[in-house]
């Protein structure tokens, strides 16, 4: 995982139980890379389990995921993402 220099270390507070907006507030321009630094450690985490389908759908949406969890407001981050991600397996599931 690559490392985001930033003012702020994530590892040391509770980020991930503030909802969207809270994490909106705290970051501003850095909500971003903020973000961009759950999906990394969701992505070890897959790494770990060797789940590879959401790994791949992950990486393969990356971008839009990033969006789609700033959209939300009163949701915490994880619960975006991982409703985000539940969408996007459904719908590659459809694909095939």
């Amino acid at each position: 995982m690559r490392k985001i220099k930033s003012k702020y270390n994530f590892k040391k507070r509770a980020y991930r139980h503030m909802t969207v907006s809270e994490v909106k507030e705290e970051f501003g321009g850095d909500v971003k890379k903020y973000i961009d630094w759950e999906i990394e450690v969701l992505k070890v985490g897959m790494k770990i389990t060797e789940n590879r389908e959401v790994l791949e759908i992950v990486d393969k949406y990356k971008n839009e995921l990033i969006e789609n969890i700033l959209q939300n407001d009163n949701e915490t981050v994880q619960m975006a993402m991982a409703d985000t991600i539940e969408d996007y397996v459904r719908m590659e599931k459809e694909k095939n």
